[in-house]
């Protein structure tokens, strides 16, 4: 009989076989663990009490207090029989709070990925008997043939059309007819934009036939429980297979589907939400590697030179063959990369900021867990990247932080030092913007010199690795 792991406070158990890791049964529980560093030990942040029978090594991680209190990393620690892990609050992978500001839509010229179109059909007679799809072609002003069709759109059509009583409204993706719904619903043409980062994933819920942005939500990527940076992320893949990376993100997606759908019935204001069969297209963005995860590509070249991806240029995809909890037909667009470290969600920021159709020489800078900049005009563009690493989400800052929370986002030091966290609770530590922030403000006040020594303050003393700067006193 297998082991019985029991994860606090989630209350959820899980057999797994004698020598599975705790951090990979509680992967297969549905446990969030955080796991910088891809369960190699390194990073000590899947800190859990255990009481029961396995099999763990010390590390220099884990100080003697914390041994002797029944702490030990999830990662190194062997199951062998029944046992009950409790997962403290610092060690539990924690939806993202990001703040949205208001979007410029700046729309000249509304044309949606999918557009709906209302048609009201002749209903058939003995001298016009007519195939139900030739029909309802010839109303929207296509040839036979003109258009591609689903089969599983074939088989509902007989249907779809008797009920509308011969009125219809088709959603049309260029020559791809993607689906038919009965009465006119013209109105009820919903998109979701989608940005896939390596850490944080945003979803915005649009209004297709207006253009409006219905509602927005952020969370963390769950593929972080397998390293915090792409190249952790290709090594898992190497080692255990694409699938499981592949999952995460789309139960990420479909998690946030599910928020803005619930969220969606105040925001639409039209009296009832919007439902997945609703959503006729996807955007997605992101860079090259987790395009790739998203649609179970192998991103292993990507790593090794000369860094090939499989592709930079997706093709239109069924929202059902990734598995997206929209209309199973709807139209996945991946926007395009540009190399396998410049990848779409760059090419989005460029067409985004109106950079490349500017005369003026624009900078455009985007730091993440990887890191953009790119160079232009209307008339040419260079782009570079590098690893900006997870600093901005805590990776080696002592103490750094994810955006939730108790993180310090604000920081002033002119006439005394002021800060605001996320929550307004008491600070934890610093996110992405407190420490962009906090050294911005110690170079303008002197306490940082240009070559990014401390200089002596009231606030500045020695501590285990050198100088230090204090911000805030327990």
């Amino acid at each position: 009989m297998s082991p019985q792991v029991t994860f606090h406070p989630k209350g959820r158990s899980i057999d797994v076989p004698a020598g599975t890791s705790l951090l990979e049964a509680a992967i297969l529980a549905g446990v969030e663990v955080n796991s910088a560093c891809a369960g190699k030990g390194v990073c000590g942040r899947c800190r859990v009490v255990v009481d029961g029978d396995i099999d763990s090594e010390k590390t220099p991680r884990m100080t003697d207090e914390e041994w002797g209190s029944g702490y030990r990393l999830a990662c190194l620690s062997k199951v062998k029989g029944d046992c009950i892990v409790f997962v403290p609050e610092e060690s539990q992978l924690k939806p993202m709070q990001i703040v949205g500001g208001k979007v410029s839509t700046d729309l000249k010229q509304l044309s949606p990925l999918v557009r709906a179109v209302y048609a009201k059909l002749r209903p058939p007679s003995l001298q016009d008997n007519d195939a139900d799809l030739e029909r309802l072609l010839k109303q929207l002003g296509y040839e036979p043939g003109a258009l591609d069709v689903p089969l599983s759109l074939l088989r509902e059509l007989p249907g779809t059309i008797r009920e509308g009583e011969w009125t219809v409204t088709a959603f049309l993706d260029g020559n791809i007819l993607v689906d038919v719904r009965p009465w006119n619903c013209v109105s009820r043409n919903f998109g979701a934009a989608v940005d896939v980062g390596t850490t944080t994933v945003a979803l915005q819920l649009v209004d297709l036939s207006t253009g409006e942005m219905i509602s927005q939500v952020s969370d963390y990527n769950r593929q972080l429980m397998y390293g915090e940076d792409v190249l952790a992320r290709i090594m898992y893949g190497e080692d255990n297979g694409q699938d499981r990376l592949r999952l995460m993100i789309v139960d990420t997606i479909n998690h946030m589907l599910a928020r803005v759908y619930n969220a969606s019935e105040v925001c639409v204001g039209k009296g009832r939400k919007v439902c997945a069969e609703e959503i006729m297209a996807v955007s997605v963005a992101g860079n090259t590697t987790m395009m790739h995860m998203l649609l179970g590509l192998d991103a292993r070249c990507i790593r090794y030179a000369p860094y090939t991806p499989v592709t930079n240029l997706s093709p239109r995809i069924n929202a059902s063959e990734i598995g997206l909890n929209v209309n199973p037909r709807a139209s996945v667009h991946l926007v395009p990369g540009r190399a396998s470290y410049v990848g779409g969600d760059v090419i989005a920021d460029v067409v985004a900021s109106g950079m490349a159709r500017n005369e003026g020489i624009g900078l455009l800078i985007d730091v993440g867990t990887n890191g953009e900049v790119v160079l232009g005009n209307k008339d040419w563009l260079l782009a570079c990247s590098a690893s900006a690493g997870p600093a901005f989400e805590g990776g080696e800052v002592c103490h750094g932080m994810r955006a939730g929370d108790g993180a310090i986002e604000k920081v002033s030091l002119k006439g005394g030092v002021q800060y605001s966290t996320i929550g307004r609770t008491r600070p934890k530590g610093l996110c992405g913007s407190g420490l962009i922030d906090l050294l911005a403000q110690m170079f303008l006040t002197g306490v940082l010199d240009k070559k990014g020594h401390l200089q002596p303050s009231e606030r500045v003393r020695e501590g285990e690795f050198g100088k230090e700067y204090v911000l805030v006193y327990s």
